[in-house]
């Protein structure tokens, strides 16, 4: 198993427009079991991040928690849950996600 500590993962990076891709977005929090390190943490990232009509992404492996904004329209938490559970570390980790809660950008600006 020490071996495996030393894999390490990339993180993937995309652009958005932040006046048009922002407007009417929600953000979910999903708990994320199976994250035992930093590299964990950046594949699940990756994951999440590469799915269309996801914004940002963050992930604390050390809380096994997640947050992601996203365009409802684009995606939906389901599809998140989905990416994360296709995510394996070289065959040797398996990570699920659960849907915490999700709140939309109108309820926060009081729209």
């Amino acid at each position: 198993m020490a071996e495996l500590n030393h894999i390490h993962s990339d993180r993937f990076t995309k652009t958005f427009n932040i006046e048009n891709d922002f407007q009417n977005t929600s953000t979910a929090y999903l708990i994320v079991n199976g994250m035992s390190c930093p590299n964990c943490a950046v594949q699940v990232y990756n994951a999440l991040v590469k799915l269309e009509g996801v914004f940002r992404v963050g992930v604390a492996w050390e809380e096994a928690a997640a947050a992601v904004v996203y365009d409802p329209l684009k995606v939906n938490w389901g599809e998140m849950i989905d990416s994360v559970a296709d995510t394996k570390k070289d065959g040797c980790y398996q990570y699920c996600a659960k849907l915490l809660a999700v709140i939309r950008s109108s309820e926060v600006c009081g729209e």
